[in-house]
């Protein structure tokens, strides 16, 4: 356990440690987030309330506190019922029930270091995570399913240094999914010039043009799960996470 000391306090903020491979090659590459010792700042080193000053500086604090307001928008369907009675023709429900799901790329992290290269040239850098679809982060998790087929691939990841981040069936090579950053150069939607869009996967059961047939994973289906980035400069509190959405599947006999 390592310990960070705040304010003549000392707490165990700090006690995430990278685990070892295959589940995350962050310890393989002795990533600076692995340890107190060699950690240059991020979450764990900047609370909700943290003032990083002086005690001499205290008084500089402001006692205003900011009030700012979101708007939402939000589209939806009205949910039609199936329609199961023999006197009618059958139709299913309008909408499946999808649950969501997340991994993190460096696990139990989520905060990981971006070393600069050596010669400060454009280069790139990549972490890596294989885990069973079963350990992606499912939530509500029935004991019973046997597959789940996933219908939104969605990757998160930070500015300005990420470059794509790619999702695989290990067992057949088949890319699942790659989410690519897109930096804007422009000012129509999702192309605004100093914006950077993250074009999700997305799937269909239905003939939609552009999407893709929904794959199914078994429950020990091994998964491969990559993030490639720009180490020009260094970059301290990085994110590498893929969520999404999922059905649970059953087989019965």
């Amino acid at each position: 356990m390592s310990f960070l000391t705040y304010n003549n306090v000392t707490t165990d903020a700090y006690n995430v440690f990278c685990n070892e491979a295959p589940r995350s090659d962050m310890a393989l590459q002795n990533n600076p987030a692995c340890k107190m010792e060699t950690y240059h700042g991020g979450l764990h080193c900047c609370k909700h309330q943290f003032f990083l000053t002086d005690h001499g500086q205290e008084d500089m604090i402001p006692e205003d506190v900011d009030e700012y307001f979101l708007k939402f928008r939000y589209y939806f369907e009205e949910y039609v019922e199936p329609v199961e009675s023999v006197e009618l023709e059958k139709t299913e429900a309008s909408h499946k029930h999808l649950t969501h799901w997340v991994f993190l790329i460096d696990d139990a992290v989520n905060d990981y270091e971006e070393v600069q290269c050596e010669d400060g040239s454009m280069c790139q850098g990549m972490i890596s995570a294989r885990l069973t679809a079963d350990q992606m982060g499912l939530e509500d998790k029935p004991e019973d399913y046997s597959t789940i087929t996933p219908y939104v691939i969605d990757a998160h990841c930070h500015a300005p240094s990420c470059i794509r981040q790619e999702l695989y069936n290990e067992d057949t090579g088949e890319l699942l999914c790659a989410v690519e950053a897109k930096y804007g150069n422009g000012t129509e939607v999702f192309n605004e010039a100093n914006y950077i869009a993250l074009p999700p996967c997305l799937f269909s059961d239905l003939e939609e043009e552009g999407l893709r047939k929904p794959f199914v994973l078994e429950r020990d289906t091994n998964l491969l799960a990559i993030k490639i980035f720009n180490t020009t400069h260094r970059h301290v509190g990085q994110m590498a996470q893929f969520t999404g959405l999922m059905r649970y599947d059953t087989n019965t006999v």
